[in-house]
């Protein structure tokens, strides 16, 4: 059993930006959260910490809800965590394809980064072909993101979103 006040406290930060991300759950689909760069960066930073220390070949036991290609579609992604419960309560396995074709890739990733810091066993996050720098340029990542799913960077001078 994870006690989630004491994870919640050990990373206020990550429960800081997960607050902001969660706000506009119950608002019209699309509504924007507006995440500083700096937050961006520390949720990427964290993670690729998170990354480099699992094992490359994810062992998960059941139960696990699997999930398949988000897309970007962030209020999908609200409603998958709404109906199935956000981690801890749920265990997840995204199965990749995680950004493009939608307006709001930078919420999808930077929230489910969040849970995986918070929560790394709980949300387990596999590499889908769209996770890759050259994907991205393909299919015109329409965010400002530019990011490989495991060296995760961004670069400032890409960042366009109101702070």
């Amino acid at each position: 059993v994870v006690d989630v006040k004491a994870v919640l406290a050990a990373e206020p930060e990550i429960a800081e930006i997960v607050e902001k991300l969660m706000s506009v759950a119950d608002k019209p689909p699309q509504t924007e959260v507006q995440l500083p760069f700096d937050d961006i960066m520390l949720v990427l930073n964290k993670t690729r910490k998170v990354f480099q220390g699992e094992s490359p070949l994810l062992e998960i036991e059941a139960p696990v809800t699997i999930c398949g290609d988000v897309h970007g579609q962030y209020s999908d992604f609200l409603r998958i965590l709404e109906i199935g419960k956000k981690p801890p309560e749920t265990k997840y396995l995204f199965l990749g394809d995680y950004v493009d074709r939608a307006e709001q890739s930078i919420e999808t990733v930077c929230l489910m980064f969040c849970y995986k810091i918070l929560f790394p066993s709980q949300m387990n996050l596999l590499r889908g072909n769209h996770e890759c720098s050259s994907i991205n340029r393909i299919c015109k990542l329409p965010t400002p993101l530019s990011y490989n799913f495991f060296f995760l960077h961004v670069e400032e001078r890409e960042y366009r979103t109101v702070n």
